[in-house]
């Protein structure tokens, strides 16, 4: 079967029917095949196969008049078994305000496109009884997709490459929570990549149109293996985009992975002869990003990157021009030691403290340093280590406090979210750390971080300092596409009045950013200023 379906495909590229029409088939189908995916009850029994029922579709729907593909569409529903409505329940989650619905249905009334049998089917299969679905499970409230067929191929062939677009498409239609908040409306993604997946046919087009198409969630999130666009060896220098500039920031932190050559306020003109404005171009297509910020972190990590083991080099030191040769090392080898800093807990003087999440251990004892304190400085320039929480639940937060709102979404109603509002604090009558607390937060703070400046946020007086921050916040789901495993936000993060975190980062009280004068001279700018803060409290 598999092989008459590839060669029926292949006919559909060269065959007389229009390509007007075929990609117009191809869209009713990737509509209707995802609804019914997730609607229809057949699909709690492991034995019905959501891949091989579209692997059995495309060839009888790709080349069909109108009429035809719609009767093929309805006796497949059909085909599939009876079920039940329950079309009470479903407007009981309707008529809660605590609920809302993203996904955009209206299609399946269009009788016009559909016909009216299976516009009628498919609205009746909206409100199917329907407990569970093989495709979704949830686990610690976290959406899932386990059973969905891993495919492990470089260079999928054509029926692959469809249901990597099908199944993405439809994942974000029903079960991602900001896809109200993308550049592009969901409706035209499908129509804009049909033609890149259906031409994609080497491993790298492959490759590119997925992570490009990944993009357009504007997720930061939504992220996979770059290597093959980049390169999985770094220059093992840390880097910032500075007054629009790339500058190298530390060359201490990777030092165990040797020397660079680069010092602290260098300016990175071109890596191999290539220029920083043409990485950012590379990562504007392929790299997704909720916000400007998150785009000029990714800049500054992308354009360090390369396969080869020594990379050319041109910078720009104290205004003069030099051209030097750097070593690279694994991106493997950077990772584990890119949000980790010797020490997570500092005494700045002037009874001032200081955390660093990235690194941060939960330490008893430090509540009891902190008591002695004037103000702490909490450092979420990082990604943090969860292991701050016990700390905020009981000692910054000792009475419960509205800190966000989630909304989760609800599997036995694709596309509605729940909104449920999350306490901290424990109601225990210990005492609330009394000092002045200063955040900072900067392009890095992405997620985890953004979550618990929201929570330190929830404290009377906090002032959060830096610039703005990743804007994607909330738990992932995994992606499992033909050949490439990704992620996207599961949960959607919102302040207590309703305010989004995605597309904006968190809220700052006051702009600081480093200047590249201040990163010679080996200053910490933004520590400075939240030092002045504390200083200035009365």
């Amino acid at each position: 079967m598999k092989r008459i379906v590839i060669f029926l495909l292949i006919l559909f590229l060269f065959s007389s029917c229009t390509q007007y029409r075929k990609y117009e088939n191809l869209e009713v189908l990737c509509k209707v095949w995802g609804f019914v995916k997730y609607h229809h009850p057949a699909f709690a029994d492991p034995t019905t196969d959501a891949d091989t029922e579209l692997f059995e579709l495309l060839p009888l729907v790709v080349d069909a008049g109108e009429l035809e593909r719609n009767r093929i569409l309805s006796e497949w529903i059909t085909g599939l078994g009876e079920f039940k409505e329950n079309k009470a329940r479903y407007d009981s989650f309707e008529n809660n305000p605590h609920c809302r619905m993203l996904a955009d249905l209206n299609w399946i009334d269009d009788s016009k496109v559909l016909g009216r049998e299976l516009s009628d089917k498919l609205k009746s299969l909206r409100y199917a009884d329907r407990t569970d679905n093989r495709y979704l499970q949830y686990g610690e409230a976290r959406l899932d997709n386990p059973n969905e067929v891993k495919y492990d191929v470089k260079s999928p062939d054509i029926q692959l490459r469809l249901l990597a677009l099908f199944r993405y498409w439809n994942l974000v239609e029903y079960f991602f929570p900001y896809k109200d908040l993308t550049d592009k409306k969901w409706d035209d993604v499908i129509t804009e990549y049909l033609p890149k997946f259906i031409n994609a046919e080497t491993a790298e087009d492959y490759q590119y149109a997925v992570n490009e198409l990944f993009t357009e969630t504007c997720d930061s999130h939504a992220f996979s293996d770059k290597g093959f666009i980049f390169g999985s060896r770094s220059i093992p220098v840390e880097t910032q985009i500075i007054e629009d500039k790339l500058i190298v920031t530390s060359s201490d932190k990777y030092a165990s992975l040797g020397s660079s050559g680069l010092l602290p306020g260098d300016e990175i003109l071109t890596i191999n002869g290539q220029s920083i404005a043409a990485v950012k171009t590379k990562v504007e297509k392929y790299v997704s990003s909720s916000t400007e910020a998150h785009r000029l972190n990714s800049l500054s990590f992308c354009a360090l990157l390369s396969d080869d083991k020594t990379v050319n080099v041109r910078l720009r030191r104290d205004g003069a021009i030099r051209d030097i040769v750097c070593s690279t090392v694994s991106i493997f080898d950077i990772y584990p030691l890119r949000f980790k800093q010797n020490d997570y807990y500092r005494n700045l003087g002037d009874s001032i403290a200081y955390l660093y999440l990235g690194s941060f251990e939960n330490d008893p004892g430090i509540r009891e340093s902190l008591d002695k304190t004037k103000g702490v400085i909490i450092d979420l320039r990082t990604y943090p280590t969860h292991e701050e929480h016990p700390l905020f639940w009981s000692y910054f937060l000792p009475t419960k406090t509205h800190v966000t709102t989630i909304t989760f979404p609800m599997k036995s109603l694709p596309g509605y979210f729940e909104a449920r509002e999350e306490y901290w604090g424990e109601n225990n009558g210990t005492k609330r750390y009394a000092g002045k607390i200063v955040v900072l937060v900067n392009e890095r703070t992405q997620s985890a971080a953004e979550y618990d400046a929201m929570i330190l946020q929830s404290i009377p007086g906090t002032v959060v300092i830096g610039s703005g921050t990743s804007g994607a916040d909330g738990n992932v789901i995994p992606v499992h596409l033909p050949g490439i495993f990704s992620y996207l936000t599961g949960l959607g993060i919102y302040y207590p009045d309703g305010t989004p975190t995605q597309r904006i980062g968190v809220r700052i009280d006051e702009k600081v950013r480093p200047t590249i004068q201040g990163i010679k001279e080996g200053r910490d700018e933004v520590l400075e200023r939240a030092i002045e803060i504390i200083r200035e409290n009365k």
